[in-house]
C-alpha cells in the first residue's frame, strides 16, 4: 500500500511539472471574441453570411500576445478559449477564436 503511495507521489509532481504549450498572437488582423456564443455568431456571419456579426464582445487580437489554451470544444471548426496576456502589460483575460491566430512561442 505504501508504494502505491509513492507512485501517486511522484505521478502527482510530473503532471504538476509538465509545461503547458505557449503560443504567440500572429498579428492583429484576427478577431476575439468574450464568449463562445459571441464567436460563433461571428463565425456565422463572416463564413456563411448569416446573420449579423455581435454587436459588442469582438475585438481585434493584440499582435503578439502570449496564448494559452485553455479549452476546445468539440466541434466542426476548431474554436478555443485562451488566456491572452498582452505584450504591452495590460491585464490577462480569456476570449475565444479559432487556433488558426496562433504560432508556436519560440
Amino acid at each position: 500500500m505504501r508504494i502505491l503511495g509513492y507512485i501517486f507521489l511522484i505521478l502527482c509532481s510530473l503532471n504538476s511539472q509538465a509545461a503547458e504549450p505557449v503560443y504567440r498572437i500572429i498579428d492583429s488582423s484576427y478577431t476575439l471574441c468574450d464568449t463562445l456564443p459571441r464567436y460563433q455568431q461571428l463565425l456565422r456571419w463572416s463564413l456563411y453570411g448569416v446573420g449579423t456579426p455581435p454587436e459588442t464582445g469582438c475585438f481585434p487580437a493584440p499582435a503578439n500576445a502570449k496564448a494559452i489554451i485553455k479549452q476546445c470544444p468539440e466541434g466542426d471548426i476548431i474554436v478555443c478559449q485562451f488566456q491572452i496576456t498582452p505584450e504591452d502589460g495590460s491585464p490577462a483575460f480569456d476570449a475565444w477564436a479559432s487556433k488558426v491566430i496562433l504560432r508556436p512561442e519560440k
